[in-house]
């Protein structure tokens, strides 16, 4: 592996987890703040091969100091195929989600939904192959309802709708699109999942909160989302289920305010100073990781020293 390679790789992998530690930080009563900060980590990964250099290394290379470079022989035998085992891992996880595209794009649409109450924009649709509410597509999204959704009560159409709404609105498609594309593409990098785990759960949590603005009982609310736990979806990670049972319990005891009721309020100026330091940190840290712009053999001398090239030069300038 590269020093260049082996840089980038540290830099995502600390970049991801100091992000992830800042938004779990963040009270979980302001789910919106640790939504957003989620998805600022997410989108501004690609920063990071932009980083400057730190001010350290900055120096050492204008004064010509070789630095120490990384081999092979100190990051192991792994690192000579690491790049195809990368490669490798890239392609059948973007295989993967290419399938799950398609069979996202192959569900029935059996009618439109028509309701006087519905936007005009929203384009919903009962579907036969979709046991639950669900959202999905990035470019033009879509609501999809099962069949059985016609005999619902009044409360119970309007809050899922509202749910899903409040996910085309937050544009969520794109969102995990994108998240899914970055888990194939760095899907060695652990804290990177973790960080899209946290974001899908704070999302899921924010378009709870908008479903209860139609005057639905959190209690009622919660009893539906374990009603429609059991259903089946044709896509797991791009067609965006109302109740997934992956996180249901945490979003149920959210809702019912267990967490903030046992959270003492005075904690939250340590828990923002946390945060704010975790931010700090995570766009710092990884410029100290030195990353060569021109790679080369760290074995071979440079003469670029002031120091050097005195030593080096002709005492008597006009004789040969």
């Amino acid at each position: 592996m590269q020093a260049i390679e082996t840089a980038f790789v540290i830099q995502t992998a600390l970049w991801s987890l100091l992000i992830w530690a800042a938004a779990f930080a963040v009270p979980a009563s302001y789910p919106h703040i640790r939504r957003a900060v989620a998805l600022t980590g997410l989108w501004g990964l690609w920063v990071i091969p932009w980083l400057p250099a730190a001010p350290q290394w900055a120096g050492l290379e204008k004064q010509g100091i070789p630095l120490p470079y990384p081999s092979e022989g100190t990051i192991g035998p792994l690192a000579a195929i690491w790049p195809e085992i990368w490669l490798a891992g890239t392609i059948w996880q973007l295989f993967r989600l290419g399938h799950e595209m398609m069979r996202n794009a192959r569900i029935r649409l059996t009618e439109p939904l028509s309701l006087p109450w519905l936007p005009e924009h929203i384009r919903a649709y009962y579907s036969s192959q979709v046991e639950g509410p669900c959202m999905t597509g990035w470019w033009s999204p879509r609501v999809l309802l099962p069949l059985g959704a016609r005999h619902w009560p009044e409360r119970e159409l309007r809050a899922a709708l509202r749910h899903e709404i409040q996910h085309i609105r937050q544009h969520d498609g794109l969102h995990r699109l994108y998240t899914a594309l970055l888990q194939a593409l760095f899907w060695w990098n652990p804290a990177l999942h973790a960080l899209c785990r946290l974001y899908e759960t704070e999302s899921e949590v924010c378009c709870d909160l908008a479903a209860l603005e139609t005057r639905t009982h959190r209690k009622a609310y919660g009893e539906m989302l374990l009603a429609h736990a059991s259903g089946s979806y044709s896509a797991h990670r791009l067609a965006v289920p109302f109740a997934q049972k992956s996180g249901l319990r945490s979003r149920i005891e959210r809702l019912l305010g267990t967490p903030d009721d046992a959270a003492p309020r005075r904690m939250y100026p340590l828990r923002w100073i946390v945060v704010l330091a975790l931010l700090l940190a995570a766009t710092l840290l990884p410029a100290t990781i030195h990353k060569p712009s021109v790679p080369g053999n760290p074995s071979e001398p440079t003469l670029h020293t002031e120091a050097q090239l005195r030593l080096r030069a002709n005492p008597f300038p006009g004789q040969p």
